[in-house]
């Protein structure tokens, strides 16, 4: 939805919320704003204090990286726990859904 994406980018500005595309699928920021910081999450996430996963079933590959023991991580999407799937890779401290707005 293009108005997601400009809300995404006014909350990252706002909030100095940086933001990682992992899956490079859907255009989620302008790679041009300044809070766009690209599309591995391998350097950002042991740093983060908190991870929110927007709509994403594998934001990050477990094997390779992982959020801090301390880190906070927010699931937001439409089915967060994954009832579409036989696993289940990311693991959260909070799942939210929230449903798709009709095209």
């Amino acid at each position: 939805m293009p108005e997601a994406v400009g809300a995404l980018a006014a909350l990252a500005q706002d909030f100095a919320l940086p933001v990682v595309q992992a899956e490079a699928r859907d255009m989620n920021l302008p790679t041009d704003h300044p809070m766009h910081l690209g599309h591995d999450p391998g350097a950002l996430l042991p740093k983060a204090d908190v991870v929110i996963v927007i709509e994403s079933v594998v934001p990050w590959m477990p094997r390779n990286h992982q959020p801090r023991k301390d880190a906070k991580v927010i699931h937001i999407a439409a089915d967060p726990l994954a009832t579409r799937y036989p696993f289940r890779e990311c693991e959260a401290d909070c799942s939210l859904r929230a449903p798709r707005s009709p095209p």
